[in-house]
């Protein structure tokens, strides 16, 4: 039994990775065929763990760039050290405490880490956050990006907020 509320938050899920895909077109060094986007988890923080599953079904039912897929492979906090194949983050509600060591080892190998946990990108351990509805609203950590080696084109930098 699915309730009203559950299907507005599983179509705003959706939108909100619609958004991450169109945005990840804009980088300057563009994805092309297979993009293999790590869902950051906890496996001791319930929310972390019940958003990882929904985001990777979601994942697997078919988002899509412009010139690119999306593929999603559970990444949990302890198997940080493991990130060779990924090439983007996406970090989970309810992971505060981790948002440091999750970035220090993404942008150390040069991977773009998105959340839709706003105070990720607030406190500069994540590159963007993305808000698909009711309204589009794109955010860029400036530092994040630097440190993470990760630029966009201007067109698009027209279109966020910078931080």
């Amino acid at each position: 039994f699915l309730s009203l509320a559950s299907v507005a938050e599983a179509a705003a899920e959706r939108k909100d990775l619609e958004v991450v895909a169109r945005s990840v077109g804009f980088l300057t060094e563009k994805p092309r065929g297979e993009v293999m986007v790590g869902v950051v988890a906890d496996p001791a923080v319930m929310q972390s763990l019940e958003e990882a599953k929904s985001i990777e079904a979601l994942i697997d039912s078919g988002i899509r760039g412009p010139a690119f897929s999306f593929r999603a492979i559970s990444i949990f906090t302890n198997q940080l050290a493991d990130l060779q194949d990924i090439d983007m983050l996406l970090v989970t509600k309810g992971l505060a405490e981790h948002h440091q060591s999750i970035f220090e080892a993404a942008s150390r190998l040069g991977i773009l880490t998105v959340s839709t946990d706003e105070s990720c990108v607030d406190s500069g351990h994540c590159v963007m956050w993305v808000k698909g509805s009711p309204s589009v609203r794109i955010v860029v950590n400036r530092a994040a990006a630097r440190a993470s080696n990760i630029s966009f084109q201007t067109s698009f930098r027209m279109l966020i907020t910078e931080r």
